[in-house]
């Protein structure tokens, strides 16, 4: 197994103070996903990859407060999938925008843009509000992952997603 370096991915902007990891189809429950309560801000996505057997995948996400370097610390709690990606996103603007949606039309194509995407991505539920779900292949597949917190001088600032132990 080879880890690579961490690749910036893209910036989420936490406007509730809550993030919600998990299930990407299930992002609109918080009793179905890990919630964590991070400080209001705007925090950047990273991801590592590593390879094993000569295929690529993403081994770990973290989530960081922008200006800061954060130390990977305690376990905050575990994420499940059972359709192979996990989603993050702030809590309250996602969940306020997927019960505006017309389940019918616009949540089948979401999820079947996003299902079929063997990549990371970003679904935009509403533009305005910045109600948006960020989504990476979780590691191996379908599982249980852990998620730890990421501090800097005693104080939380962000997270970061384990699918592959030692990555």
């Amino acid at each position: 197994m080879t880890s690579e370096n961490w690749k910036h991915f893209s910036t989420i902007q936490i406007y509730c103070g809550k993030l919600l990891i998990g299930d990407f189809s299930y992002l609109s429950s918080e009793n179905d996903c890990l919630l964590v309560n991070l400080n209001l801000g705007k925090y950047d996505l990273f991801t590592q990859s590593v390879t094993i057997n000569g295929l690529k995948t993403i081994s770990r996400v973290r989530i960081l407060l922008q200006g800061c370097n954060g130390k990977l610390d305690e376990l905050l709690g575990t994420t499940w999938t059972d359709v192979g990606k996990t989603g993050i996103c702030d809590f309250d603007r996602y969940h306020e925008a997927f019960k505006r949606l017309d389940v019918e039309h616009n949540w089948k194509h979401y999820m079947d843009t996003a299902y079929f995407d063997n990549n990371e991505g970003v679904l935009n539920l509403d533009n305005n509000t910045g109600a948006s779900m960020y989504y990476f292949p979780s590691g191996e597949g379908d599982g249980e992952y852990n998620v730890f917190s990421l501090t800097e001088n005693g104080k939380l600032v962000g997270a970061e997603i384990e699918f592959i132990k030692n990555s």
